[in-house]
């Protein structure tokens, strides 16, 4: 092993709203793995959260979710016409973190992330806070800012010494670096082809789940997603019994009973890897509980598959309605149908699945949509006494969707901090009003539903 220890870092956050709800820097773990597998020595900083003597900064909560250290900050001059909201920066103070770095006086490299290109500030934050333990060290930014937005990326970093962006992601880009910069190298292959040999290096023990990912890649073309960009028409699945193997591993070995999946396409070719991998759980008869946050293809459903994660202990499902108006269903490849969405939810019900397990993601901002149409959607839904999740669409630079939406909103191609979920709808559309007026509604059915239920939103029937 090499002397000094390359620093991978998932930085600060820096929004109006964040909340832990099983968030976990996969692309720095993979990294991890392949820099690990090469005798280069990691070491992985996590500045949203950290171990036990300093949980007064970090509440555990339960499911393994958590919430955040916050504290207010002044909003960027960009945002300056948000009113009511306040900034915050979220992560764990800076003298706390330092002294968490104390054991390694010397790194050859800093590897920053970035899960959010909007999050950018956060990023930078974390910067200034690592140059006062590491005033030369060479520090390169990757992830989401650079690889959506590379010249404003470029423009930002400028003027700082010895900090780079990267932002070309390819596996060919990371042998060069690290021949370039340590003398180091990866052997031959690409991405997905390490992908299938990639083990979990482990959460840090602050972090009270233990995070899975099956496959790279998504076999459909939504015209709003990321995937199709970050990973071309490419659909790589990792063997079902390495998985197996790992899962069980890491939960014998970290006595962890909360497993997260964050496939985006966990259902596809479901009888030959996701069966067994659930009657893999089922058999090893551990206590488990699995979350699913990433939205679940309804369509690909069946009562088979229902039953299996009802015996597996799933207690957090995440279903894609999105919507099924004409704007919605086109930009989403026309997919999912609201008959495959009601079929899914009489499955969950003949199977015992509790409503309080169930959230059903419903989409606004999309160019062209029928507001109406998707109001009615959650409405019904929520009054049904299901958890209607009301998501707003956050821009991604290089999908359809955004090139559309540039066309009329230039803005948006210039500054990240725009195409924040929590903002677009409200500063570039004329539904920001009637959908905090929808929250409220939907807030005012579920207070008066809970009464009958200990979690659910069950309404008696008439």
């Amino acid at each position: 092993m090499r002397e000094k220890p390359i620093l991978l870092v998932n930085p600060y956050i820096c929004d109006f709203a964040a909340y832990d709800l099983w968030l976990y820097p996969l692309g720095l773990d993979f990294l991890a793995y392949l820099l690990r597998g090469q005798g280069f020595g990691v070491v992985c900083l996590d500045v949203l959260r950290t171990g036990r003597q300093h949980w007064r900064y970090y509440q555990p909560q339960a499911g393994g979710r958590g919430k955040f250290y916050r504290r207010p900050i002044a909003a960027p001059a960009a945002l300056h016409m948000v009113r009511n909201r306040h900034f915050a920066l979220y992560g764990q103070p800076e003298a706390v973190v330092l002294r968490r770095l104390k054991p390694w006086p010397e790194v050859s490299l800093i590897l920053i992330t970035s899960l959010m290109s909007y999050w950018y500030p956060g990023v930078l934050h974390t910067i200034g806070l690592l140059r006062r333990a590491y005033p030369t060290t060479p520090i390169l930014i990757g992830g989401m800012w650079p690889l959506q937005y590379p010249d404003h990326a470029r423009r930002i970093v400028s003027a700082m010494a010895n900090v780079d962006v990267e932002t070309d992601l390819s596996f060919a880009r990371l042998r060069e670096l690290l021949a370039d910069r340590l003398g180091g190298s990866l052997p031959q292959g690409d991405v997905f082809s390490w992908f299938l040999r990639y083990s979990l290096q482990g959460p840090p023990a602050c972090v009270n789940f233990l995070p899975v990912i099956t496959s790279l890649g998504c076999p459909y073309s939504c015209r709003f997603c990321l995937t199709p960009i970050m990973y071309g028409n490419n659909f790589i699945r990792r063997d079902t019994d390495k998985v197996i193997t790992d899962i069980l591993t890491r939960c014998s070995m970290d006595k962890q009973t909360n497993i997260t999946f964050f496939d985006d396409a966990l259902l596809v070719d479901k009888d030959r890897r996701f069966k067994p991998l659930l009657r893999a759980l089922i058999a090893s008869g551990k206590p488990l509980a699995c979350h699913l946050p990433n939205g679940l293809h309804v369509a690909l459903l069946d009562g088979e598959t229902v039953g299996l994660m009802k015996q597996a202990g799933f207690q957090t499902i995440r279903l894609s309605a999105e919507g099924f108006d004409a704007a919605t269903m086109a930009l989403s490849g026309n997919k999912v149908k609201q008959d495959d969405l009601e079929l899914a939810l009489e499955l969950f019900a003949a199977h015992g699945v509790a409503k309080h397990n169930l959230g059903i993601y419903v989409l606004f901002g999309l160019p062209g949509q029928d507001f109406a149409a998707q109001r009615e959607l959650a409405l019904s839904l929520t009054h049904r006494g299901y958890k209607v999740g009301l998501s707003e669409l956050s821009p991604i630079p290089g999908t359809p969707v955004f090139r559309q939406l540039c066309r009329q909103y230039p803005e948006l191609a210039r500054e990240p901090l725009y195409s924040n979920n929590s903002l677009f709808i409200n500063l570039f559309t004329n539904q920001g009003e009637k959908f905090y007026t929808l929250k409220k509604e939907l807030r005012a059915i579920r207070s008066k539903t809970k009464r009958g239920a200990q979690y659910g939103y069950q309404i008696p029937q008439a």
